[in-house]
């Protein structure tokens, strides 16, 4: 299995991209955003307003390392 990891600024378009590779290439697509806003009940900007960008942090490390462990990379 083969896997793309996007990074970089907020706004920089990483999920357009990430979903446009995704369909070129038949990948799934995993956006971490959604899957922390789903986790934690709320938009990530009320996250950070609630939680502050250190908890949104925690939760974004942990997601992704779970996401790496899913193809086996950690």
């Amino acid at each position: 299995m083969r896997s793309i990891f996007l990074v970089g600024f907020m706004g920089a378009g990483k999920s357009s991209a990430g979903a446009a590779l995704a369909t070129r290439f038949g990948y799934q697509f995993i956006d971490l955003d959604g899957v922390i806003s789903r986790r934690l009940e709320a938009p990530i900007p009320e996250i950070f307003a609630r939680f502050g960008e250190a908890a949104f942090r925690t939760a974004e490390h942990q997601e992704l390392t779970r996401c790496a462990k899913m193809v086996d990379i950690v």
